[in-house]
């Protein structure tokens, strides 16, 4: 299955298999104990949530949205001081080139795939076929089978990392608001008016830092 080496890595994406066909639902709160639950983590093991997000929770998201058709992103909640649930948010992968990335990266040998996961040798999305071993069996390119584009339009997408700026300056503002709802919110104002920025990060960003003024 995608070649998943961590068995965290393969119930976590077990979990959004199951929730493939729900098209309007794209996040799901869990209890820590429903998330340990479903990642297989038993009682006796990782005991404390730092524990448990390092060994198990972060290795999982990251190999899920490297090697499958999803991007997945985990927000611990707390109460008072102690982390007592865990929202979910995922999507199917809407750039192409990061569609392909995946499919390469799976060609690709083994060997070096833990680094490239964690970006310490190669980007992310860098990956071409020119990369791959001379001696690699040929094989059909995703690109053959994926649908074309509308000319000029394309789905936006913010990135993990653009949420994660959008969620500090929440936190800065001191305001309690939903960064997934204003990341729907804002998506659906690009689609409806045909923005189509070439930081999309930063314009969502921006949009973020106009709602909390």
């Amino acid at each position: 299955m995608f070649e998943l080496s961590s068995k965290y890595s393969l119930a976590l994406y077990e979990f959004l298999q199951k929730r493939k066909n729900l098209q309007f639902i794209s996040y799901e709160t869990l209890t820590l104990e429903e998330t340990r639950a479903i990642m297989g983590v038993g009682k006796n093991k990782l005991k404390s949530f730092g524990h448990f997000n390092d060994k198990a929770l972060k290795p999982a998201l990251k190999e899920v949205s490297f090697l499958t058709e999803y991007e997945i992103t985990a927000e611990p909640i707390r109460t008072g001081r102690a982390v007592t649930h865990v929202k979910f948010s995922w999507q199917k992968k809407t750039d192409v080139g990061a569609q392909i990335a995946a499919v390469e990266e799976l060609e690709r040998s083994k060997i070096g795939r833990k680094a490239r996961l964690t970006g310490e040798i190669e980007d992310l999305f860098a990956i071409t076929s020119s990369q791959k071993s001379d001696s690699s069996p040929p094989t059909a390119h995703i690109s053959n089978f994926m649908p074309q584009l509308e000319e000029g339009r394309s789905r936006l997408l913010v990135s993990p990392s653009g949420v994660e700026r959008a969620k500090e300056v929440i936190r800065q503002s001191g305001q309690q608001l939903d960064v997934y709802a204003l990341e729907q919110e804002f998506l659906a104002h690009a689609e409806k008016t045909g923005f189509a920025p070439g930081n999309v990060d930063g314009a969502f960003v921006g949009f973020v830092k106009r709602k909390v003024v």
